[in-house]
Formats: C-alpha cells, structure tokens, sequence
C-alpha cells in the first residue's frame, strides 16, 4: 500500500529513526568508529563519542589534522565497515518492534 493510497481517515505520519527507537546500533557504530580512529593512532573512549558524535555531532575528524577531501575518502571508508558491522549483526530490533509497527 502506497502513502496516498490510505484513507484520509488513518493516520498519515513519517517515522524518524533516532538510534535507539527502533534499533539499537549505536554501539556497532562506536566500535567501528573506535577501531577506525586507532589505526590513526586515536584512542576514542566512550565519552570522547558520547561527546563527539552524539552530543556535538562533530565527530572525531578533526583530531586527524586531514585537508576535508581526505577526511571524506576516511569517512567513506568507516561507513563501508560501519555497514559490514551492520550486516554481520543481529537481535538489533528492540521487542516488539515488528508489533508496534504493524
């Protein structure tokens, strides 16, 4: 069923997901970007990335020092992994999920 095929009565609505809503992969994704950064010599604790990536949504770019065409090769790079990691996971949905969905 396609979004304008619902009846004008049913709810019309977009679901955003914010990690953590319906999945739970924000500790793939602190992973990959961990080893990531350690191959650069970085050692990215759990608060420098609750810091970087979630509260200021910087990133951890900026301590590579790296013209910004390079950090988007780098970047590239990570989310190729990120979606390796991401592929070789399981039992990420939250319970329920499927049901609240439907």
């Amino acid at each position: 069923m396609s979004y304008s095929s619902f009846p004008s009565s049913e709810l019309k609505a977009i679901l955003w997901d914010n990690d953590g809503v319906l999945v739970n992969t924000e500790h793939l994704f602190y992973q990959v970007n961990r080893d990531f950064f350690l191959e650069y010599g970085i050692e990215l604790t759990q608060q420098h990335f609750f810091n970087w990536f979630l509260k200021d949504s910087c990133g951890a770019w900026h301590l590579l020092e790296l013209p910004s065409e390079k950090i988007d090769v780098l970047r590239t790079e990570r989310n190729r992994r990120y979606h390796q990691y991401l592929k070789r996971a399981e039992g990420l949905e939250f319970q329920d999920i499927r049901r609240i969905l439907e």
